[in-house]
């Protein structure tokens, strides 16, 4: 596991409270639908991963996810984007799953406390701070929770 990585992807997250969004790889809104600072994307903890990695902004990567497969539809760019945060992250599949992943619906990624904070968020700010206390969970556990 790049915890390295990881680590700099939670403290971006924290320095850009607006830019986080666990729904979408990419996306041009976040949860509390304030105006998005920086390049007008917001990303989840993947793909501010994949950006990271490649040293571009959210906007820039999605812009060269896109521009790589520009015929594919959603589930294949999901799948993509999926892959290339494995890689950056160093993760397995199921890893993988656990931290992208927020679902509570039985399918259960992330533990329930957190999945439930990150769902009674009511600002940017505390949004970030759940989506950087999963990951600090999930490198203290390594990987396993």
């Amino acid at each position: 596991m790049n915890t390295r990585l990881l680590k700099k992807v939670r403290d971006k997250i924290l320095e850009n409270p607006t830019q986080v969004n666990m729904d979408h790889w990419y996306g041009w809104y976040n949860p509390s639908e304030t105006e998005i600072k920086g390049c007008g994307t917001a990303g989840c903890i993947c793909g501010w991963a994949v950006a990271l990695q490649d040293k571009k902004t959210l906007a820039e990567e999605n812009e060269a996810v896109k521009s790589k497969t520009p015929e594919m539809g959603y589930s294949t760019f999901a799948k993509l984007m999926e892959k290339l945060g494995r890689e950056a992250l160093g993760l397995t599949k199921s890893q993988a799953n656990r931290l992208f992943y927020v679902e509570t619906d039985g399918s259960a990624k992330w533990p329930i406390d957190l999945a439930e904070a990150l769902d009674g968020s009511t600002n940017p700010e505390s949004y970030a701070q759940v989506v950087a206390d999963r990951i600090d969970r999930f490198i203290e556990t390594k990987g396993k929770e």
